[in-house]
């Protein structure tokens, strides 16, 4: 064991402990940032708003709406496509993210000498894995972010006939 007389931790372990320490108030702050820039009711609020206005509109000046042109429902059906091959494509690297911290947790360079030492080991696999997957919720939340401002032009477009 590589511990100092009186030190009953590894400094390796310390270590590991502090980036997970560091990684856990990051992560809490960031979650909560996240947390408060979503807002789907407020979202939905807004585009319950905008057409209730085009249909409240349309009623008072008695004009009806022109209809929505056929071009605009296949536009509609290759937003869902693409959105849909997005988000798969964001599960599918989670998946291969999990494969790969399987194989890394199970992998040594040379066996632990100590049990701090693999403890070590799966701590740091462990925070590298957390970091991964914040990662890919990171980016599936952008992916998201990119769908809703997709749908939302096409509701304004087509719908609302906002240029």
């Amino acid at each position: 064991m590589s511990t100092a007389a009186g030190n009953f931790v590894e400094p390796g372990l310390s270590k590991a402990l502090e980036q997970w320490q560091a990684f856990y108030q990051k992560s809490t702050q960031d979650a909560v940032n996240l947390v408060s820039a979503m807002s789907p009711m407020k979202d939905a609020a807004e585009v319950t708003q905008k057409v209730t206005t085009a249909l409240s509109d349309a009623a008072s000046s008695g004009k009806l709406g022109t209809p929505i042109p056929p071009e605009a429902f296949k536009e509609l059906t290759q937003l869902q496509q693409a959105g849909a091959q997005r988000l798969w494509d964001s599960c599918t690297q989670a998946l291969k993210d999990t494969s790969s911290y399987g194989e890394a947790l199970m992998s040594f360079d040379q066996m632990p000498s100590s049990p701090q030492a693999l403890l070590t080991h799966i701590l740091e696999t462990n925070l590298a894995a957390a970091k991964q997957y914040q990662a890919d919720a990171s980016a599936m939340a952008s992916t998201m972010s990119e769908v809703q401002a997709a749908y939302s032009a096409w509701l304004d477009k087509y719908f609302l006939k906002v240029s």
